[in-house]
């Protein structure tokens, strides 16, 4: 897996915000690649941040290492914080 302009989630001893990171994840499978983003997000406005991964599942023929090509399916995942888990966990 290959990753483009990641910026660093910071937090402060309280657990406020104070930076958030965005990035482009690349994965390469033979003749597929997953092409995504991964940002944080506050869906609902109130000041909670989810993460979003979303992006797109490419046809590349002979060439495993293509950004570009037919599309074969479009993908989205949003991941909560579980305080529980202590982590981001996928929302079913």
């Amino acid at each position: 897996m290959g990753s483009d302009g990641v910026r660093i989630l910071a937090l402060e001893a309280d657990g406020s915000l104070v930076e958030v990171w965005r990035g482009t994840t690349f994965e390469a499978d033979g003749q597929r690649s997953r092409v995504a983003t991964v940002e944080f997000v506050d869906p609902v406005g109130d000041g909670g941040l989810e993460i979003l991964r979303s992006g797109k599942l490419i046809d590349c023929g002979d060439d495993c290492f293509c950004r570009e090509g037919p599309i074969v399916e479009r993908f989205e995942t949003l991941f909560r914080w579980s305080t529980e888990e202590g982590r981001f966990t996928a929302v079913p």
